[in-house]
């Protein structure tokens, strides 16, 4: 109760009262040194990162539309994957990783499983890296996205357009339309601007948003740690990130949402959060789409099956050899 009671009076200060973890600590967990170091020496305008955890082939299909998004951009990028752990084959992921970014991307593979209850230290270690290459600007994405045609045209003319207000600092690139009129996590309504595709809500969350410097310095790179506490009497709770930083941020900046949505969701089932998928869908593909929803990339999908037959093979080999000694790595509790 005493740790629920001081974290909510975090978020509310939007500053530490207790001595925070160091950033070793997340380090150690990402074995994140060589990457940071590579953020450091590239200082990119953009850093585009993605959160992801089995779904290989989404992430490769992400991965492959973004790239060819970014290159038409024009301007200094670098992409960075973070994969919580599982027991399942990422390498074709990887692979599709460092043939369309090349040094301009990085692979961050935590060393246990974090899941809902510890995004938390995931977003974490996402801040670290935005400090680190100290951009101008956080595009965060979670794995299912599925971005809009003519995404980044269109996501920088948004936000230009959402600039008439100084305090702008975030842009939450997913709506539904029965997103809350009234405003979720902080009692605002939203305000449409006429003509540029926004409005402003005051409030945002993980599934995709765009955040400039400013907005990660009133931030201060950091997540109030989420205590377990917050699921004892509702399992079906979300991992309390984005509310924190909605809360943290309210007063202090505002947030606009894009209307109509330039990320898709909804194509894949829920692994972080069943229970709340089940009372609502989350599906806006029809309108980012139409009625033609794309396909995951097929051939992101080939190469993940790939891996996966050649994971298949060699574990049999291995276990024909010498039973039992080849179980895939369980996520740690």
């Amino acid at each position: 109760m005493l740790e629920r009671l001081l974290r909510d009076a975090e978020t509310r200060c939007n500053r530490p009262l207790a001595p925070r973890e160091g950033v070793s600590r997340f380090v150690q967990e990402w074995h994140a040194q060589a990457q940071l170091e590579m953020l450091r020496a590239q200082r990119p305008e953009l850093l585009v990162t993605i959160t992801t955890y089995r779904r290989p082939a989404e992430a490769a299909a992400l991965i492959e539309s973004l790239a060819q998004e970014l290159e038409q951009w024009g301007k200094r990028w670098f992409l960075c994957v973070f994969n919580d752990r599982a027991d399942i084959d990422s390498s074709a992921a990887k692979a599709v990783l460092q043939r369309c970014c090349g040094e301009r991307a990085a692979w961050f593979d935590a060393v246990r499983h974090l899941g809902k209850r510890l995004f938390w230290r995931t977003h974490q270690m996402m801040l670290i890296a935005a400090h680190a290459g100290q951009a101008d600007f956080l595009l965060s994405l979670q794995d299912d996205a599925q971005l809009a045609p003519d995404f980044m045209p269109r996501l920088w003319r948004t936000w230009e357009r959402s600039g008439a207000d100084p305090s702008r600092r975030v842009l939450y690139l997913l709506s539904h339309e029965d997103d809350e009129p009234g405003g979720r996590w902080v009692p605002f309504a939203r305000v449409p601007m006429q003509g540029a595709d926004v409005r402003r809500t005051d409030w945002f969350d993980l599934q995709g948003f765009l955040i400039d410097r400013r907005g990660l310095e009133l931030l201060r790179y950091w997540v109030v740690p989420v205590p377990p506490q917050r699921w004892r009497n509702n399992s079906a709770l979300s991992s309390g990130v984005g509310r924190q930083f909605s809360l943290r941020l309210f007063g202090r900046a505002s947030t606009y949402q894009c209307d109509p949505p330039l990320i898709a969701h909804g194509s894949c089932d829920s692994l972080m959060n069943a229970e709340a998928r089940a009372m609502r869908s989350l599906d806006n593909r029809t309108m980012v789409f139409g009625e033609a929803l794309p396909p995951i990339s097929a051939e992101a999908t080939r190469g993940v099956t790939r891996a996966s037959d050649r994971l298949s093979t060699e574990q049999d080999l291995r276990a024909a050899s010498c039973p039992g000694c080849d179980q895939p790595a369980r996520p740690a509790d």
